[in-house]
Parts: C-alpha cells; sequence; structure tokens
C-alpha cells in the first residue's frame, strides 16, 4: 500500500518560559510576512518590479546575519512563512484570472496570525510519540522539550509540522506519512447528511436509520451573542485589557463549539460503519 499523508493534533503543555520563546518567534515569523508583503508592495508601486518567493528567500538569508533574533530561529521554518506568503500572491493572481473577487493578501494582525513551521522532521523540531502514539514530547530548537498531549487514530513516520496558536493555547499539527487501515464491510450504505437529522442512513429497501442532530449552535447562539455584545462594549473606547479579555473569551467559546462538532462528527462516523458491516451480505 502506498504510503499517505494525515494530520495529527496534539495539545502543547509550555511552561511560561517556553510560552513567552513561542509568542517571541511567532512575532517575528508575523514580522517577516509583513515586511515581505511590504516590500512586493512597493517593490512593484516604485519599480513595476515583481519580486518572488526565491529573492526573498536570499533577503531572508542577509537578515539572519544582520539580526541574532532572527539567526535565532530554523532558516527553514522562516522559508515557510514566505511560502505562505507566495501562496497567497498565487492564490490572489488564480482568483484574478478566473474573473473572481481576488482578495489581495493582507497584513497580517497579532490576532490573525495563526502560526510558523517546520518543513523537515529533525531539523528544528523533533516529536517523540509515547507508547502507541499517545501523547508524547515536542523539541523545539532554542526551546526546549514541552509536553504534548493527544492520540493518532494513524501512527507513521512525521514529515512536517506546523505550531499554531489558538485562543486555548498553543498546538501542535504533525504531518505523519503511514498506511491508514479502515475497518468496513462489503455491503452498502446510503447517507443523506441533512438540517432536521445529522445523517439518515439507508442499508436496504425501506431500512432506515436516523442519527439525531444535537443542534450545538442553537445552544450556544445566546451565550455567544452576549459575548459579542460584551466585545462591542469594550471596544467603544481605546483599546484596554478589558477588549482583550472579552475578545480571548469570544474566541474560546466558539472554539469549544468547533470542537464540541468535530467530536460529534467523530462519533457519528464508527456508527455508520457499523451500519455498512450489519448490512454485509450473509454467507
Amino acid at each position: 500500500m502506498v504510503a499517505v499523508h494525515r494530520r495529527v493534533t496534539y495539545k502543547l503543555y509550555p511552561d511560561a518560559a517556553q510560552a513567552a520563546a513561542l509568542e517571541r518567534a511567532c512575532d517575528l515569523h508575523r514580522a517577516l510576512y509583513n515586511g515581505a508583503l511590504e516590500e512586493r508592495i512597493e517593490a512593484y508601486r516604485k519599480a513595476g518590479k515583481s519580486i518572488g518567493f526565491a529573492e526573498q528567500c536570499k533577503f531572508v538569508m542577509a537578515i539572519r546575519l544582520d539580526d541574532p533574533a532572527y539567526r535565532a530561529l530554523n532558516a527553514q521554518s522562516l522559508q515557510i512563512t514566505l511560502k505562505r506568503l507566495d501562496r497567497a500572491f498565487q492564490n490572489f493572481f488564480r482568483r484574478v484570472k478566473a474573473g473572481q473577487t481576488p482578495g489581495f493578501p493582507r497584513f497580517r494582525s497579532r490576532d490573525r496570525f495563526p502560526g510558523f513551521g517546520f518543513k523537515q522532521h529533525g531539523d528544528g523540531f523533533r516529536f517523540t510519540p509515547g507508547t502507541g502514539w499517545r501523547h508524547g514530547t515536542l523539541r523545539l530548537s532554542g526551546i526546549g522539550a514541552m509536553e504534548a498531549r493527544g492520540v493518532a487514530r494513524t501512527p507513521g513516520e512525521v514529515v512536517c509540522c506546523d505550531i499554531q496558536r489558538k485562543s486555548d493555547g498553543w498546538w501542535l499539527s504533525l504531518v505523519v506519512a503511514c498506511e491508514p487501515h479502515r475497518e468496513a464491510g462489503v455491503g452498502v450504505v446510503g447517507i443523506d447528511w441533512g438540517i432536521e437529522t445529522c445523517a439518515t442512513a439507508c442499508t436496504g429497501p425501506m431500512q432506515f436509520g436516523e442519527v439525531p442532530n444535537e443542534r450545538f449552535g442553537a445552544a450556544e447562539v445566546e451565550a455567544l451573542r452576549e459575548e459579542q455584545r460584551a466585545l462591542s462594549r469594550a471596544l467603544r473606547g481605546k483599546r484596554s485589557r478589558r477588549a482583550l479579555k472579552a475578545r480571548r473569551l469570544l474566541a474560546k467559546r466558539s472554539r469549544r463549539l468547533a470542537n464540541r462538532r468535530k467530536d460529534r462528527t467523530d462519533q457519528v462516523r464508527p456508527v455508520l460503519c457499523a451500519r455498512t458491516r450489519s448490512s454485509s451480505p450473509k454467507t
């Protein structure tokens, strides 16, 4: 079987010093992204010149020689940040040619910059999984080792990773080369994803089964509105700690809602697979 790539997500638990180091690294990557975007804009505006990914990578090497802060970061990790900007421009020109709304690449604020990545396992980062790939330890160059909690459905060989900053902390997103094995029957099941019900499965003539819709969004809509009102009131004046706190509370509630929906999907999948196996022809 040919190896395929799968995403595996772990929650990181850095100590106070490591969390501060992650923040500094993320801010440096964001400054690089915004600086490279400004460079492209000004070069085209003043000289009609287009600057590409390869040329900006050369500029980064010069920056690392002059700035100790960037010299402490992994060189390939900085290239990934530049590659993300280059991909944003490629998507922009693709949409222009297709006649779609272009969406020119924007400068990134702290709240809109997701994190940074590493290109190759062993170069700047190393992940050591626990038994059965349940939990593990992540070691980052210049930051140290920190605990990672989670479990991989399909273990494999670590290829690359992203370090992501979210409302509820830091997360590790690994790309793993693996050979997935999924248990399945030989029967056929028809699935209708709906609104009144989460899913309706048909395994034969007049043989239907329903998975109820939990309606997590409807249950949280009033709480989300109250959080949004609190944020709106906090933003009326000058930027303050109260506004920052309100924004974080709203982001955490939205994140919890997304997690509940994802967890529900993970619970529905084995139910539908079980219906497929139970519908297999008897021998």
